[in-house]
C-alpha cells in the first residue's frame, strides 16, 4: 500500500462527511490534486501543507473551517484554491502563495480581504471571488474606485457591488 501512495497524484474525498483533516495525508509527496469539499471539516492542524510542495488544486468549499493554517502558504505550488462555503474571518495565512491563480472564497465570513494578496509580484491571480460575505472594504490595490466602479490596478480589472446589504467582490484579473 505505501507503493501506491508514494504515487498517488489525485485524492477525491468529497462527500464523505470527513470532520478531521487527517495527518496521513502528509505521506502523500507526489499528490497534485485534492478534493475535500462537501465535507464536515472544521480545522486544519498545522504542519500538513509544508509536506505537500506538488499540490496544484485544492477544493475544500463547502465545509465548516474556521481558520487557516499559518503554514498553508508553504503549499508553494498551488494554483488554485477553493474554499468558498465556509466560516472563514481571515485569509491573511494565504499571503504567499507565489502561484496562486485562481482563488474563490465566496460566501465565508470575511470582514476585509489581506492587501498584500493583490500587491504586484505577491502571487499570479487572474481569478478571485469573494462574493456574499461581509466586506467592509476591499483592497485599495484593486478597487481604488469604490464600490460600484471597475478600475484597473498592477494589471488587474476589479469589480464591487452591493448585494443584499452586504459588499461583494468579484475581480478576473489579467
Amino acid at each position: 500500500m505505501q507503493v501506491i501512495c508514494n504515487k498517488l497524484q489525485v485524492l477525491n474525498l468529497s462527500r464523505n462527511k470527513i470532520i478531521e483533516f487527517s495527518q496521513e495525508i502528509c505521506n502523500l509527496k507526489n499528490l497534485q490534486t485534492l478534493y475535500m469539499n462537501h465535507n464536515n471539516v472544521r480545522s486544519i492542524p498545522e504542519g500538513i501543507f509544508p509536506h505537500l510542495r506538488n499540490l496544484k488544486f485544492l477544493k475544500l468549499s463547502t465545509n465548516r473551517l474556521a481558520r487557516l493554517p499559518s503554514d498553508i502558504n508553504q503549499c508553494t505550488s498551488l494554483t488554485y484554491l477553493d474554499l468558498s462555503k465556509n466560516c472563514l474571518q481571515n485569509i491573511e495565512p494565504l499571503v504567499g502563495l507565489p502561484k496562486l491563480r485562481e482563488l474563490l472564497v465566496e460566501k465565508n465570513q470575511l470582514t476585509e480581504l489581506p492587501s498584500q494578496l493583490f500587491q504586484k509580484g505577491s502571487c499570479e491571480l487572474t481569478k478571485f471571488k469573494a462574493m456574499c460575505n461581509p466586506l467592509r472594504c476591499p483592497p485599495e490595490e484593486v478597487c481604488a474606485g469604490g464600490r460600484s466602479e471597475a478600475t484597473a490596478c498592477h494589471g488587474l480589472s476589479g469589480i464591487c457591488c452591493v448585494t443584499r446589504g452586504s459588499l461583494g467582490f468579484a475581480a478576473h484579473l489579467s
